[in-house]
């Protein structure tokens, strides 16, 4: 897809540190399904595709690397 997203676990939580945790590589946006297929390095001590929902409150920014 040409895009970055930027991952903060304690987004929105108090004693936050504001710092990203997280990278991964967007390999698709499913609209109809409110779901994101990212591919990311030690998830699970791994590299490994990942779905979750869009409305979860974990994502910071999405980088356009086109």
């Amino acid at each position: 897809s040409g895009h970055l997203i930027l991952f903060d676990w304690q987004k929105g939580k108090t004693n936050n540190s504001k710092a990203l945790d997280h990278i991964g590589m967007v390999e698709k946006v499913d609209l109809a399904n409110g779901t994101i297929t990212t591919l990311e390095g030690n998830y699970g001590n791994k590299f490994t595709r990942v779905k979750r929902k869009l409305n979860e409150n974990v994502f910071a920014a999405v980088v356009d690397i086109t």
